[in-house]
């Protein structure tokens, strides 16, 4: 079940991961879960994006219109840092849904 959605709410990881997390992080950080198969985001002046298979019962809403979800996570991002993005590559990645970020743009 490592990573991928095998019950309610429960996060695994691989045992190596668990120690290196629990030296890095202090106990009561605060956590996010984002639930959205498409994040966007920077890493110096490079734009990246990875992509996820929806979970199930959101599968029907990305099939109907898979562009508009993708662009909102490119646009909100962007919002206050324009950037030269690549929609051939942001495509290319989306569709792959291996969720590797991979970069998709640069900073103007």
């Amino acid at each position: 079940g490592v990573g991928r959605r095998s019950s309610s709410g429960c996060i695994r990881m691989w045992p190596e991961d668990v120690e290196e997390l629990f030296s890095l992080v202090k106990v009561g950080t605060p956590l996010r879960v984002i639930n959205d198969p498409y994040k966007a985001g920077w890493l110096h002046n490079k734009l990246y994006l990875e992509s996820h298979v929806p979970l199930e019962e959101q599968q029907n809403y990305y099939e109907k219109q898979p562009m508009k979800p993708l662009m909102t996570a490119i646009d909100e991002v962007t919002r206050g840092r324009p950037a030269e993005v690549d929609l051939t590559v942001a495509k290319r990645v989306a569709a792959q849904q291996n969720g590797i970020p991979q970069q998709i743009g640069i900073a103007k």
